[in-house]
């Protein structure tokens, strides 16, 4: 399961275009500057870091709560 997961996102961040992530108006000024879109590209993959973690330790969390059937409440 892990070795899937782990397959999955390295397919997803190895098909991320360096650009996709500008809108026309970053692009613009990073044009202006020499080598800036290339640490925008880097700032926009750290920023995006904790986000996919956060989702992915929910989810995982969230599976295996399901397929242990820890969901329950504990009778008291």
């Amino acid at each position: 399961m892990k070795l899937q997961v782990l397959r999955l996102a390295t397919c997803i961040a190895g098909g991320a275009m360096p650009a996709a992530a500008q809108c026309a108006m970053c692009r613009t000024a990073m044009a202006a500057q020499h080598g800036g879109a290339d640490v925008f590209n880097k700032a926009i993959l750290i920023l995006l870091l904790p986000a996919v973690v956060l989702f992915s330790g929910t989810f995982l969390l969230v599976y295996t709560r399901h397929r242990t059937g820890n969901d329950e409440k504990p009778e008291e």
